[in-house]
């Protein structure tokens, strides 16, 4: 997409070097490599690809894949840029031999400098990685990912990534590849892009599922149970017991005489 443009810059078609930041199993510098390749950049890139897992990277050196990853991918190229074992096809060795891995969090300040190789890029891929970003490190990350770009760079972002315009400084340019970006105040002469491809995929990359998010549990409102008045109870009626005094005889009296 940006090759044309960066052919008629000072010092036409020297090396490239070109950033794939969160690569994952290295579908993307690796597909890279081969465009540059098809282009005819005689002079050829350097492409590195990070990313914070050590798992994904040591898939993407393996430089092996399946058929998922190949689905899309055209005979011609499936016969000019891998080899087939099966139900595998591994990147053939002279492309995989202009890219490189290593591990790196977008999240590190370390970044960009010499010590980390991304650095004076003239392509930087960060695709679909900052919505997993809050604002404060997407505006960070943002920045940095502009700084890591040679002055005369280009950026490219996903399509469901935030626009970078609403984050920091920078000119964006749209193309039917996509929104491309750059540092604010690049050299003239390199806004007019021609687009070569609709896509700067070869190797199809693997889809990326957000991870589920169970909502929050929701209790039921509490309901209290009618109340329920207990049936009067009447009690029998008790007729108390007859009592009858005893009988007392009366008492003899001393004055009337006895016979």
């Amino acid at each position: 997409v940006v090759l044309p443009a960066l052919a008629r810059r000072p010092g036409g078609r020297g090396r490239l070097r070109m950033w794939s930041a969160g690569c994952a199993s290295g579908e993307e510098p690796y597909t890279l490599a081969m465009l540059v390749r098809e282009a005819g950049w005689a002079a050829g890139a350097d492409i590195v690809g990070t990313d914070v897992a050590p798992a994904r990277l040591a898939a993407a050196r393996r430089a092996r894949y399946g058929r998922w990853s190949m689905r899309g991918v055209s005979a011609e190229r499936l016969a000019r840029w891998f080899h087939r074992q099966g139900q595998w096809w591994t990147v053939h060795p002279d492309v995989a031999r202009d890219v490189r891995f290593r591990m790196l969090n977008l999240a590190d300040p370390s970044w960009p400098s010499p010590e980390s190789e991304v650095w004076g890029m003239d392509v930087v891929f960060c695709r679909n990685v900052l919505i997993y970003f809050d604002r404060e490190t997407i505006a960070d990350v943002a920045r940095r990912l502009l700084g890591a770009l040679a002055p005369d760079g280009w950026l490219f972002m996903g399509a469901s990534d935030p626009l970078l315009t609403e984050y920091v400084p920078c000119e964006v340019v749209q193309t039917n590849a996509g929104l491309l970006y750059r540092p604010r105040g690049a050299p003239a002469g390199t806004g007019a892009i021609a687009v070569t491809a609709s896509s700067t995929t070869a190797i199809a990359p693997p889809a990326i599922v957000p991870p589920a998010v169970a909502p929050p549990a929701v209790a039921p409102p509490a309901v209290a149970p009618p109340a329920v008045a207990p049936p009067a109870v009447t009690p029998p009626a008790v007729t108390p017991p007859a009592v009858t005094p005893p009988a007392v005889a009366p008492r003899a009296r001393a004055d009337v005489p006895v016979a």
